[in-house]
């Protein structure tokens, strides 16, 4: 299943977006020289990733 990402929340330094289906975080962060990068956030804790962790629905959004 794919992640369906709800609105940004942007601030000068990040955009993040949360699915609303597995609530991973993906946080983009555009400070400092160079290209943008992307970091994958769930349950507080980093997820160390170069591609898009799967979505992983929990029972209360497949409820839904």
């Amino acid at each position: 299943m794919r992640h369906r990402w709800g609105e940004p929340h942007r601030t000068e330094h990040e955009t993040s977006r949360a699915c609303l289906r597995c609530g991973l975080i993906r946080v983009t962060r555009h400070d400092g020289p160079g290209f943008p990068w992307v970091e994958w956030h769930r349950d507080g804790l980093r997820v160390p990733a170069e591609r898009t962790p799967p979505c992983e629905v929990t029972a209360e959004a497949d409820a839904r």
